[in-house]
């Protein structure tokens, strides 16, 4: 259910009651005050609160602080009209919202200054006290007597949530906020402020000046919504045509089988009938023959028993010659039917069943919505360096489009620009994908936007971080030290460049920016298989406010949000679908697949975000694939997985997703390999432990080693910043440093 965004209403979609102290989000939805609570504590985490209609997400200028947002006073003066409303037509008596002496009996006014309802005794004080005595009074009786309810009165007096007694009249216009006389004198008094009025004018017109702004926008999107449609007219009608054309194509083909099939049925009785005519002409004259045989063997058997012996041999030659003439004729006569039952057909219906299977096509063209740009994997850049990346077309069954010539657009532009975006070359691989680059010439977010045939592909416009460039072969010294507790092994930075360490005491520490600790999870010194709790957390992944934690001896990932609330776990201790052994490195595609690297299977295990199992990747029956005990998993800008093989000779093998094994490079650099990390340009980092001393190797895209940093100690996982910064887990030291 979503509420009407364009006015103020007067009840809470979230409870279904009247506003009480509402309050309103960055997308315009407002909410009571105690719902927004309730929902942040149920769903929310950190700095931001997801809207509970249309989930945007509006950030928070404190954890958890619902009473920070600004108040909704228009819909709670809706709200208040409301339940104005409600007393005037309910049968019951209205209360004095001023005094509690029942013997004063039942409101019988409604002060508009205050907007109070008032008893007889009250309405009265009202009429005579001072400060009171011009109030705006409405007297009950008559407006129920003539059925009307109580509507366009002023607004209720505005209080200050810090001080009650005192009227909100100042506007701070260093923090955007209603205040009240105390507010100004003691928490606001550095700050510029101006009264309401005259501060709600300037903003008025600043308010309208973005207005007019949106307004131009919306009048090109009704008009690209009258052009789109006219594109949908124009796509039913050409559906109409299309099916006529089918219809009347395979009722031609129709028409031509019921055609072909009377014309050999017409053959095929021709053929019967000329048989039939051939073998009754036979049968005609066998049956005649056989008709003179008889008679003449009776005769002449005849003439053998009756005839005197001078009747005989006057006859005998006559009768003779007779039956050595039907001994020739016989010799002469075809007695097999001169013609078979046999009629000899050419209907081998299979190729052309095929055909007609195969035959037609529908060509749907490619569908942009499931298109996709490998951009997504490591949506990162480096200023005044060529980045490329490739779009491939998929058609409605997600499959590879295998044909090229669709219109494919992409731009480019800073966000917060006023400035025009930069439109990108494409080029055409005429085999279903696009090749695209570009080369930022400013830092910061960039928006992408990738289109085909003016439909966003999948995920786009796309946030690209454009970084300064780094001189990796340059790193030697880190530059900061982030002391834990005790050992660490992994790290991971959120969007607000905290830093999280799993420790090698069963705990995860989070540092701030300066490598002040903030949070810890799990119960340090204790391992545990309780839900929230860790023994020897490895590697750890952070998306948006949520964290998964590879949990090495519980054989398992844990779905945890920021706050330590467990979200989700999945994993069991084995070698089965869905089991784990000693997962240690993990990582995530943006469709929210789950690669998580087990040490003790020798394989990388694949997952829904939600924890169901998808697939195994072992690398077995494919020649150099095989895994021995892969530590670190990493994604790189192609979308191709890079896993450690800690227990080989070959430093890092390369996968698909679907699990073919690829290449393998840097063997010879590292022994013991863990950690892994790969930047937006395909430039890798591996750490290795149980070297003498402990280094981070460095590989450029092409897998040519280029820097080998000298560490103090163990280095396991790693990660980088959006600067490029990078940070490694110094495990024996206790510590994170960074370069």
């Amino acid at each position: 259910m979503a509420t009407n965004t364009s006015a103020a209403t007067s009840s809470c979609t979230y409870c279904s009651k009247i506003f009480n102290d509402p309050r309103m989000l960055n997308c315009l939805h407002s909410f009571c005050k105690e719902c927004l609570d309730k929902y942040y504590d149920e769903e929310g985490s950190g700095t931001n609160l997801k809207c509970p209609n249309c989930e945007i997400s509006t950030p928070l200028t404190a954890v958890g602080r619902i009473d920070l947002l600004p108040k909704d006073l228009q819909a709670s003066y809706e709200a208040d009209i409301t339940t104005y409303e409600l007393k005037m037509k309910s049968k019951k008596e209205i209360e004095c919202d001023r005094c509690v002496d029942p013997e004063n009996g039942p409101a019988v006014s409604f002060c508009c200054n205050e907007c109070k309802f008032l008893c007889k005794v009250c309405t009265k004080d009202h009429k005579t006290w001072r400060k009171t005595l011009h109030h705006e009074l409405i007297n009950l009786s008559e407006k129920k007597k003539k059925g009307d309810v109580l509507k366009n009165i002023p607004h209720a007096p505005m209080t200050c949530n810090a001080h009650p007694d005192a009227t909100l009249t100042y506007f701070c216009e260093s923090h955007h906020i209603l205040l009240c006389r105390d507010c100004v004198l003691l928490e606001h008094k550095s700050c510029e402020y101006q009264m309401i009025k005259i501060a709600a004018k300037a903003e008025k017109a600043d308010l309208l000046s973005y207005l007019g702004k949106v307004e131009e926008i919306r009048a090109k999107l009704e008009d690209a919504m009258g052009h789109g449609d006219k594109v949908m007219q124009r796509v039913n009608a050409t559906h109409k045509t299309v099916d006529n054309s089918i219809k009347n194509t395979f009722k031609a083909l129709y028409e031509a089988l019921r055609s072909r099939e009377r014309a050999l049925l017409s053959v095929s009785g021709d053929i019967a009938l000329g048989k039939e005519t051939a073998l009754r002409m036979q049968h005609e004259n066998v049956k005649k023959f056989h008709d003179d045989a008889t008679k003449t063997c009776k005769r002449i058997k005849a003439a053998t028993e009756v005839y005197t012996p001078a009747e005989m041999l006057s006859t005998k030659t006559t009768m003779a010659t007779k039956l050595q003439y039907l001994m020739k004729l016989f010799q002469e006569t075809i007695l097999e039917s001169c013609k078979s039952e046999v009629m000899p057909t050419s209907l081998d219906n299979a190729a052309l069943l095929k055909d007609i299977q195969l035959f037609g096509q529908v060509i749907a063209g490619c569908c942009p919505s499931l298109s996709t740009a490998t951009i997504e994997f490591i949506p990162k850049a480096v200023k005044s360096r060529e980045r490329k990346f490739v779009i491939q077309a998929r058609d409605s069954q997600d499959k590879p489009y295998p044909k090229g010539s669709e219109p494919v657009y992409a731009t480019i532009r800073l966000m917060g620009s006023e400035e025009s975006p930069t439109t990108l070359a494409v080029t055409d691989n005429e085999n279903g994908t696009y090749s695209i680059s570009f080369t930022p010439t400013s830092i910061g977010k960039h928006v992408l936007s990738v289109t085909i045939s003016n439909e966003h592909i999948k995920r786009s416009p796309f946030i690209v971080y454009v970084r300064e460039p780094r001189d990796y072969t340059a790193l030697n010294a880190s530059i900061q030290t982030f002391k834990a507790p005790t050992n660490v092994c992994g790290v991971a930075l959120d969007e607000h460049s905290n830093l999280y360490v799993t420790l090698d005491n069963h705990s995860i520490v989070a540092f701030d920016k300066s490598g002040t600790q903030f949070s810890e999870l799990g119960t340090p010194g204790s391992n545990s298989s309780d839900d929230g709790k860790f023994y020897y957390p490895r590697g750890i992944l952070l998306k948006n406010d949520l964290m998964y934690v590879a949990d090495w001896d519980n054989h398992r990932i844990q779905k945890l949000k920021i706050s330590g609330d467990l979200v989700a776990k999945f994993g069991t201790e084995g070698s089965g679908k869905g089991q784990l052994n000693c997962p240690s490195g993990i990582c995530m595609i943006p469709e929210g697949k789950i690669f998580v690297s087990e040490y003790g299977n020798n394989r990388v295990s694949v997952f829904e975000a939600d924890g169901t199992f998808c697939s195994h990747i072992t690398g077995q029956g494919q020649k150099g694939g095989d895994m021995k005990s892969p530590r670190g998993i990493a994604i790189d800008p192609t979308g191709n997985l890079h896993v450690t093989n800690y227990g080989g000779s070959t430093l890092v093998k390369i996968y698909s997703q679907c699990g073919k094994y690829i290449s393998e490079y840097g063997g010879d650099k590292v022994t013991s390999a863990c950690g892994i990390c790969i930047d937006a340009e395909g430039y890798s980092f591996i750490g290795g432990t149980y070297a003498n001393p402990g280094r981070v190797e460095v590989f450029d895209s092409e897998h040519k080693h280029i820097k080998t940093i000298t560490a103090v100690s163990n280095i396991w996982h790693l990660t980088l910043d959006n600067d490029g910064f990078l940070y490694a887990a110094d495990f024996s030291n206790s510590q994170v440093q960074k370069y």
